[in-house]
């Protein structure tokens, strides 16, 4: 009897695994991918003959997006990246049909965070709030898949649960020293990322070079409130113009469920505000005049799990 060819299958569910343990339930997942570079060789023993060969290898890094409702031991690897003591973690990417069995599973080794987009708030946003994890790993393979499931029915159903949950649409804006009344119609808060550059270290004779992390970039925020309510702001802009006022504060924004439970936090800390700038005059526009405030970052604190 002729050899049976694998059954063909539709990737649905993927999750990300770190040094064992299932920490999110993945939405997307691209990148990740071998390459070589390629060495041309310049013969002069031949007018134009040219020969090429492989060089060094490198793996692109790999983006990994995932619902607010991850596993602590992932948020708490996030929150080392944010204070610049970042580990690196061994994991995989793990794909799965629809019945949840695993098809697919991709590793990575030595891997460090190169970059976390944080997912926009908005009012009229009724989606699930979504982060997009970028990794830089040192190497990738795939590996046999194993044999069981990707977590039990009962977990799955409440992780796919609990991500519908957060939404985009549930948040509460603050900050210090500006009245609550002014930042308690705030309708919209762009999404910020935090970046760090990848130092690649070649050395002897290694076939891939060693990654570091290095210099951590803190984003601008931009947030957008009615402009009867961004009086504060004006003046506290106004205050920093004219020099009579130029202090930073803290500011922080909380996500909730659909049962307005808090499920986490970001605290801007050290923040200066640099802008505040109304909406474009347009006769035609019906909606609520919006005055957008931008401000810099220094330091920023995550939490999530609710309290």
């Amino acid at each position: 009897m002729a050899n049976q060819q694998p059954e063909l299958y539709a990737s649905a569910h993927f999750a990300l695994e770190l040094e064992g343990v299932k920490t999110a339930t993945v939405k997307s997942v691209d990148g990740g991918h071998p390459k070589a570079e390629v060495i041309t060789y310049h013969s002069n023993h031949q007018k134009g003959a040219q020969y090429k060969q492989s060089g060094k290898r490198k793996y692109e890094d790999l983006k990994v997006v995932f619902a607010m409702s991850a596993q602590p031991d992932l948020w708490a690897w996030l929150n080392s990246f944010l204070i610049g003591d970042c580990p690196r973690k061994h994991g995989a990417v793990v794909a799965a049909d629809y019945e949840y069995k695993e098809k697919a599973r991709r590793t990575f080794k030595d891997a460090v965070i190169a970059g976390i987009e944080f997912p926009k708030f908005d009012a009229k946003d009724k989606n699930a709030a979504t982060l997009t994890l970028t990794l830089s790993p040192e190497e990738i393979c795939y590996d046999a898949p194993k044999a069981a499931e990707v977590g039990s029915a009962t977990t799955r159903d409440a992780t796919e649960a609990a991500q519908q949950h957060i939404k985009a649409c549930n948040f509460e804006f603050t900050m210090d020293g500006i009245p609550a009344d002014a930042t308690s119609r705030v309708t919209k808060v762009d999404g910020f990322s935090v970046k760090c550059k990848i130092i690649e270290h070649h050395y002897s004779a290694a076939a891939a070079p060693l990654k570091i992390a290095g210099k951590i970039e803190m984003p601008t925020v931009s947030f957008y409130l009615p402009e009867i309510d961004a009086e504060p702001f004006r003046v506290l802009m106004k205050n920093i113009m004219t020099g009579t006022q130029n202090d930073q504060r803290n500011a922080e924004l909380k996500f909730y469920d659909n049962k307005h439970t808090q499920q986490g936090s970001f605290t801007f800390k050290d923040c200066t505000v640099t802008s505040v700038a109304a909406e474009k005059h347009d006769s035609g526009n019906e909606e609520v005049r919006q005055v957008k405030v931008e401000m810099q970052v220094e330091n920023l604190v995550f939490t999530a799990g609710g309290k």
